[in-house]
C-alpha cells in the first residue's frame, strides 16, 4: 500500500514538473519573441554608423570627407540644428539669434559615435 502510494506521489511530481517545465519553456519563447520585436528599432539592436545615430535621434546631420595633406581620408559629422520634435519651437527664436559652435573631439582610440550614443537629454 505505502509502495503503490509512493509510486502515485511520485507519476503526480513527474507530470508537475513536466507541465511547468512546458509552461516555463513556453513563457520563455514568447519573451524572446516579444524581445525581438522590440529589438528591431532598439538603439542597440543592430551597429549603426554616426549618422544613423543621429538621425535616429531625430536630428539632421551632415557628413563631410576631408582629405588631409598626408592623404588621410578623416569623416566630420555635423548635427546642423536642433531635433525635429523641437525645431518648430525653436525656430522663432533661432532665426533672429546666432548660436554658438561647439566643437568635440574625442580622444585617440575614440569615434564620434561617442558623442551620439545617449539620449538628447543625458548631460553627463
Amino acid at each position: 500500500m505505502v509502495i503503490r502510494l509512493l509510486k502515485n506521489v511520485l507519476v503526480l511530481c513527474c507530470i508537475k514538473q513536466a507541465l511547468l517545465t512546458s509552461l516555463f519553456q513556453s513563457w520563455l519563447l514568447m519573451e524572446v519573441v516579444e524581445a525581438a520585436a522590440a529589438s528591431e528599432n532598439d538603439l542597440a539592436s543592430e551597429p549603426r554608423s554616426v549618422p544613423e545615430l543621429i538621425e535616429y535621434w531625430d536630428y539632421p546631420g551632415e557628413t563631410h570627407w576631408i582629405k588631409t595633406a598626408d592623404n588621410y581620408i578623416l569623416a566630420v559629422h555635423r548635427i546642423t540644428g536642433p531635433a525635429a520634435s523641437i525645431a518648430s519651437e525653436a525656430a522663432t527664436e533661432a532665426s533672429t539669434s546666432v548660436r554658438p559652435i561647439a566643437f568635440l573631439q574625442h580622444g585617440l582610440f575614440g569615434t564620434s559615435a561617442r558623442w551620439t550614443l545617449g539620449p538628447p537629454d543625458k548631460v553627463d
